[in-house]
């Protein structure tokens, strides 16, 4: 069974990422945010993408998807620090691109929010502002976690040692 036009509640990334997509794909959708403007739900800040064992750089995913962007929010990151709580550190570098991309959040036009918005826009997607809506009425659900207590996110990962008191 297909939907007409599915309902996504969450104008963040994942949102306005599927709502491209459906759009690209023939399908029209409707995009609700309860927030008054696109990346306004939190202040601005910088968050980490990750960008190695992917396969492709973020970027260059970003540009053979489609997207138009000003890629000047990308921050490349080659370097970081582990700390272990006895205070070892350790030094990963990559000489195979960036380990991550420094992204700007927020409502600015210069934040990778707003540039996603723009490019929902430019694809004919309908974005609603201001629209609480309950979770249950949406078709696909891209929000923050709602309970914030139960939900968890980690990863696996069997055979290897990731002890930092071990391995650093």
């Amino acid at each position: 069974m297909q939907i007409e036009k599915p309902v996504i509640i969450g104008a963040g990334y994942a949102g306005l990422s599927t709502a491209i997509s459906l759009q690209e794909g023939g399908i029209k959708s409707t995009v609700f945010e309860r927030q008054p403007f696109v990346g306004s739900g939190e202040p601005e800040n910088f968050k980490a993408i990750r960008n190695y064992d992917l396969g492709v750089d973020f970027i260059d995913f970003l540009k053979e998807s489609g997207f138009s962007f000003d890629f000047d929010v990308l921050k490349p990151i080659n370097t970081i620090t582990k700390y272990a709580p006895s205070g070892k550190k350790m030094t990963v570098f990559s000489d195979d691109g960036p380990l991550f991309y420094s992204i700007r959040k927020g409502s600015g036009q210069d934040s990778l929010d707003f540039q996603l918005y723009e490019n929902a826009l430019n694809e004919g997607v309908e974005v609603k502002f201001s629209q609480n809506k309950s979770l249950i009425s949406g078709d696909i659900i891209s929000v923050n976690s709602v309970y914030r207590n139960v939900w968890a996110y980690g990863n696996l990962y069997k055979g290897v040692n990731i002890d930092p008191e071990e391995i650093l």
